[in-house]
């Protein structure tokens, strides 16, 4: 019989020998180890499984990451190559820019140069228009002074031949009571005739002062005064009525050719007048005309004032608009993956740009700048 042994706990059994240990206690031991290899036998598979699975996962893992970097690649590969596509054409438009300033430039100067010729031929007009508003002045003075001069004159020559009708009216009718008291035993018929034509004389420079006195406004004052005849007797014997009769009636003819020569004058003058009148009216016309085309002229010179001030602006975009186009290509050339909404904003810009240049000139006058810039737009649309 074994001896009746001491219950232990499983620590102190599997730490005890085998020589020491009972059948009981190695056979639940062995019963343990049973169970233990069991467990660990199943971990083991389920850890076998695990692995597998991981593997597989693993594989899987791999091979999806392979897939989704040749995709990556291949969009990074068409990527780059479309933003070289656009770098391009993006040097492209640059240069049309660059090529259009320039356009825009030489047009610049263009208006400039016109504008410089425009204001000479302001100053030269504004410079005629002064002389011919000098010389209307001068001549409304001119006409001024003529008619006071012909009126003075007139006074003058109206004094004048009343002066001298009067002299000549006395002398006659002295001439007249002398003869008829010296020669009354001659006959009736002589002193008779010479006093009806010293009368009918006398009549005629009565009806003939009025005519005088309108047509003596525009007579010279150089014209010499009618030399005063006096009756003299003649050693024939001719009838002394006879000859103061002819002394008279000769006074009165060269009165009456005096009195027609101031008449012409006097047409002369008054047609002169009219003339100057309707130079004077014609000069005014043209004055009106010059000041007109002057103020056409400035406002033609104000609105290319505007025009250049347009283009100054336009210019200063499209600078801007170049400087910000070469720094999109410099990033562009050092990241190589620029964003293509830049792009698509820059074109709508320069459209909208286009579309303002339109507008702004009509069909026959548009810029050369326009015309290069929608040959640029549509070679990139293209």
């Amino acid at each position: 019989m074994l001896p009746h042994s001491v219950p232990t706990s499983p620590h102190q059994e599997r730490d005890r020998p085998l020589e020491q240990m009972t059948d009981e206690e190695l056979r639940r031991e062995l019963v343990m180890l049973i169970r233990t290899n069991a467990i660990l036998a199943e971990e083991s598979a389920g850890l076998q499984a695990d692995i597998s699975a991981l593997c597989e996962e693993s594989v899987r893992f791999q091979q999806s990451t392979e897939i989704e970097e040749d995709k990556v690649t291949n969009q990074l590969l068409r990527r780059l190559q479309s933003e070289e596509v656009q770098k391009h054409r993006f040097h492209h438009q640059i240069l049309c820019e660059e090529k259009a300033r320039r356009k825009i430039m030489d047009q610049i100067t263009q208006v400039r140069q016109q504008m410089e010729l425009e204001k000479q031929l302001e100053q030269e007009q504004e410079v005629q228009r002064m002389e011919l508003q000098r010389k209307l002045i001068d001549v409304v003075n001119k006409k001024i002074e003529v008619e006071r001069q012909l009126l003075e004159e007139r006074r003058v020559q109206l004094e004048a031949l009343t002066t001298k009708l009067a002299s000549i009216k006395e002398g006659s009718l002295a001439a007249k009571s002398k003869v008829d008291g010296a020669v009354g035993s001659r006959g009736t018929q002589g002193p008779s005739a010479s006093s009806q034509q010293c009368q009918s004389g006398t009549a005629n420079m009565t009806h003939e002062s009025p005519a005088a006195a309108a047509a003596a406004a525009v007579a010279a004052s150089s014209q010499p005064p009618p030399v005063k005849t006096e009756t003299v007797p003649s050693s024939v014997d001719l009838p002394a009525s006879d000859v103061a009769g002819d002394d008279t009636h000769g006074t009165i003819i060269r009165l009456e050719e005096q009195l027609n020569r101031l008449l012409e004058q006097h047409a002369a003058a008054t047609q002169a007048s009219a003339t100057n009148e309707s130079l004077c009216t014609e000069l005014g016309r043209n004055l009106e005309t010059i000041q007109q085309a002057a103020s056409v002229d400035r406002a033609r010179t104000l609105k290319l004032k505007e025009e250049l001030q347009e283009t100054k602006r336009r210019v200063a975009v499209l600078e801007q608009r170049a400087a910000v186009g070469t720094a999109y290509a410099a990033s562009d050339d050092s990241s190589d993956l620029p964003t293509p909404s830049v792009s698509s904003l820059y074109d709508d810009k320069r459209r909208e740009s286009l579309l303002n240049c339109h507008q702004r000139y009509p069909s026959s006058c548009v810029p050369p700048s326009c015309s290069a810039s929608e040959a640029g737009e549509d070679t990139r649309s293209v």
